[in-house]
């Protein structure tokens, strides 16, 4: 008896698997903004960024100016991969209103995300006139940098980003990659390794020690590093993408 009860169970986890995968977003349309961005931000927190994504579009036919929405939805589309949608949408979004800043910000990460440095560049060179003094916007002119191989540039726009966010480790951890790029393993690695056995590092912060590492020639020390986060399929994936 017991046994079938589990057995039924597990059917019924199943059939709800299905129709859960099976849903639209049209199962929301009638619902207004509030509702549908609370649906939305569940999904995503779920990992279900695609339908997260349909639903943060919807929100913003609603509400054109619901700011949040629209930084999740640029989210939503990177974390599901999609970012020529994400820069198809938001290059749209800036023909409509183009002193979007918001709108300029996602376009620039979904540019970035696509791996395509130049348009990122043009992006994040506007963004740095109309706010010269966003750390944010000079981290992503560090990445852009670093993106087209100019490492001491990037390295430049990182300590300008960390005067004014000494602590935060995201920069930080783009700063040692970049050293580490740039051909200054050792000190990427003493930058680096400082951070990572803290709990607050990030497995981003790891993982840039793991390269860090392996540019140097210490693939031991990489592998201990890339192991807690990331299969041994994607550090392959992951070194092929440094040398």
């Amino acid at each position: 008896m017991l046994n079938q009860k589990l057995k039924l169970q597990g059917v019924l986890t199943v059939i709800t698997a299905m129709l859960l995968v099976s849903c639209s977003s049209d199962t929301y349309k009638n619902q207004g903004p509030e509702a549908l961005n609370r649906v939305a931000d569940s999904l995503r927190n779920s990992g279900d960024h695609e339908m997260a994504s349909r639903l943060y579009r919807q929100v913003l036919e609603a509400d054109p100016t619901n700011q949040t929405a629209r930084r999740n939805l640029g989210d939503s589309l990177r974390e599901a991969r999609q970012s020529e949608a994400a820069i198809q949408y938001f290059r749209e979004e800036l023909r409509k209103d183009p002193s979007s800043i918001q709108a300029l910000e996602e376009l620039g990460k979904a540019y970035i995300a696509a791996n395509n440095g130049d348009e990122a560049l043009r992006v994040y060179k506007k963004l740095l006139e109309q706010k010269p003094t966003d750390p944010w916007v000079m981290n992503g002119m560090g990445i852009c940098m670093d993106m087209l191989a100019k490492h001491e540039e990037a390295q430049s726009y990182y300590q300008k980003a960390l005067a004014i966010l000494p602590n935060n480790l995201n920069i930080l951890s783009n700063r040692g990659l970049s050293l580490a790029l740039g051909g200054q393993t050792k000190e990427a690695i003493s930058l680096l390794a400082a951070y990572a056995d803290t709990p607050q590092a990030t497995p981003n912060l790891r993982h840039n020690l793991a390269v860090a590492y392996a540019l140097d020639g210490q693939q031991d020390k990489a592998n201990s590093y890339f192991s807690p986060d990331i299969s041994k399929k994607e550090v392959a994936s992951n070194l092929k993408t440094y040398f």
